[in-house]
């Protein structure tokens, strides 16, 4: 007190100057302190996390490499990592932190929220790790931080990119510039569709080289386009005015080992650091398949005007060889040098004045010439929502939340719509008969879609059927679950295991939504924590080690029935489970 007061005294016979000169070194002295000191402010719910990034199997550190800390704690699977664009915005949400490698390798999070987290590293020229105690190139432990933990001296190891690289000839056996040479991914989405997804086209250099870099671990297709609508995602560094020759007809488009049949092609297993060499291409302009057919009117559409038909392979999952051709003033069109596979043809207007909507239709091209193929026009239908929120008087924000409409295929046929601040939404298209799967992206936890309901039935199982008796309104009904579900995974030799994958996969008539499978990993006791998860029926899987979205794939599956747990999750329940680990030598 007697200090206090003193130092009161004393201020009070200080020049302005010399007061806010000890008011910015007070300042200074406390925004330091709270730096170097987290836990002890604030209420003490803050830890810190440091360690290093080195190259496997090294004791070289990396620097310049990011390191990113991100909430484990999603629930389900909320990241939505099969659909591109959201991503990332579904991070931010579940709040990430991010800083990067010093000189020396080092990297220090000083302060972030206590909490339950997955710690990353990635670097250009190498594959992206998550820490986990055994060093692994594989998913990572949830690191389960509680206030005022200081945790050092972590330690992640990353491995060098794989590539893929080879050589593309002509006819002539010439070399062959400016290809387009693609890497596709093999990834599954809901309800167990294969596909592959394009992560990375470069062009040939004047040699017919290329080289596909920076290749994450899994299994790949490569694929290769020439001709003028070739897409390139790497655009080489020559002149503007580059008197680059492309063929006056594109070539088919031939997937390794030069086949342009995607059922015949190879495909290619990179791990970490793993250079494939030697896939090279050859040129040839076969005759491929011809597709004609023509536009019709249904269900009262309005006038026809010339609108262009995409022939849409369904083994790529977004899509990005598209074969492309513009209808006559009569509705007739034709594409040509259409190679084996099952195709979506779907007609598209960039008139906006056309408001025309087309269904997917499948084609099974098998190298022969297919004729008279019809693809209907419908007027598009609005359909009317509200979200209805239950059991919580927790204020909930229903701005910009993303109403998603998904018929049988998936992205090729999906429309949206937005949420208004008051929880009502219109979304527009998709007027062909038909059921659609309804979700909301960007709910966040710990609410979840109960329900889809439509004049007092639900449809969310189902699907909302789409036809000359659309209803004008459907009610989407959140609530929020206060239950748990948490556990332990234990090995044969019966100790808890760190960094395994959890996973759970909803009962049968659900398995076509992403908003029903619930994942995690177990933390450095071996055990795991999902917080809200959707109540219902579940098989439990504890996965040493496995491919990404495998899980989708029923097949896959199989091999898994009888190593599962049966769990059935209850609204306002908690839950305790103990797995047994399925090692990766089984899967």
């Amino acid at each position: 007190m007697w200090m206090a007061l003193n130092m009161q005294c004393t201020f009070r016979t200080m020049d302005v100057n010399r007061r806010f000169t000890i008011g910015v070194l007070l300042v200074t002295l406390l925004a330091y302190a709270k730096l170097i000191l987290p836990t002890q402010l604030d209420g003490g719910n803050w830890v810190a996390v440091s360690g290093t990034v080195f190259r496997s199997g090294t004791s070289e550190p990396l620097s310049k490499a990011q390191v990113e800390i991100t909430s484990a704690d999603v629930g389900s699977l909320r990241d939505y990592s099969y659909i591109v664009g959201l991503h990332n915005a579904a991070k931010a949400r579940h709040g990430v932190f991010t800083t990067w490698t010093n000189e020396r390798g080092v990297f220090s999070f000083p302060k972030i929220p206590a909490g339950r987290y997955k710690l990353s590293a990635t670097r250009n020229g190498y594959s992206r790790n998550e820490y986990r105690p055994d060093g692994r190139q594989a998913q990572g432990a949830v690191l389960a931080l509680a206030p005022g933990d200081d945790i050092k001296e972590l330690k992640i190891s990353l491995t060098p990119a794989a590539t893929i690289s080879g050589t593309v000839l002509n006819e002539r056996k010439n070399p062959v510039t400016h290809a387009s040479v693609q890497a596709m991914l093999l990834e599954y989405l809901p309800g167990g569709r294969r596909g592959y997804r394009l992560i990375q086209a470069v062009p040939t250099n004047d040699l017919g080289q290329y080289r596909l870099y920076w290749l994450p671990p899994g299994e790949y297709l490569v694929a290769l386009e020439y001709g003028k609508t070739a897409r390139h995602e790497n655009v080489p560094t020559v002149p503007e005015n580059r008197n680059i020759w492309l063929p006056d007809q594109d070539y088919p488009r031939f997937f390794y080992p030069n086949t342009t049949d995607v059922t015949a092609a190879k495909p290619i297993v990179i791990s970490g650091g793993r250079d494939v060499t030697g896939i090279d291409f050859g040129l040839s302009q076969n005759r491929l398949a011809t597709l004609t057919g023509e536009i019709v009117m249904a269900n009262g559409a309005a006038q026809l005007k010339p609108m262009t038909i995409f022939a849409v392979p369904l083994s790529l999952l977004d899509g990005p060889f598209s074969s492309a051709q513009k209808s006559d003033p009569n509705g007739k069109f034709s594409i040509k040098n259409v190679p084996v596979g099952s195709y979506a043809l779907r007609a598209l207007s960039f008139d906006r004045s056309q408001e025309l909507v087309s269904p997917a239709v499948v084609v099974n091209v098998l190298g022969k010439d297919l004729d008279n193929i019809r693809i209907p026009l419908y007027a598009p239908v609005r359909i009317r929502g509200r979200i209805q929120v239950q059991g919580t008087r927790e204020p909930f924000n229903f701005a910009r939340l993303l109403v998603r409409f998904s018929g049988p295929l998936g992205q090729v046929e999906t429309f949206d719509g937005i949420t208004n601040s008051d929880g009502s939404f219109t979304a527009e298209g998709g007027g062909w008969p038909g059921d659609f799967n309804v979700s909301i992206l960007g709910l966040p936890s710990p609410f979840f879609l109960k329900d889809v309901v439509i004049q007092g039935n639900s449809v969310l199982s189902s699907g909302l059927r789409i036809g000359s008796d659309t209803p004008p309104e459907i009610t989407l009904v959140v609530t929020r679950h206060a239950g748990v579900v948490s556990g332990t995974v234990v090995g044969s030799d019966l100790r808890h295991k760190p960094a395994v994958e959890v996973v759970f996969v909803p009962s049968d008539n659900l398995r076509g939504r992403h908003d029903r499978y619930l994942r995690t990993m177990t933390d450095l006791s071996g055990e795991f924590r999902i917080e809200s998860p959707p109540p219902g029926e579940y098989m439990v899987y504890a996965f040493e080690d496995v491919r990404a979205t495998s899980y989708y794939d029923a097949e896959f599956l199989k091999k898994y029935e009888f190593r599962g747990t049966r769990a059935a999750i209850n609204e306002n329940v908690d839950n305790t489970l103990t797995l047994r680990l399925i090692p990766k030598e089984d899967n």
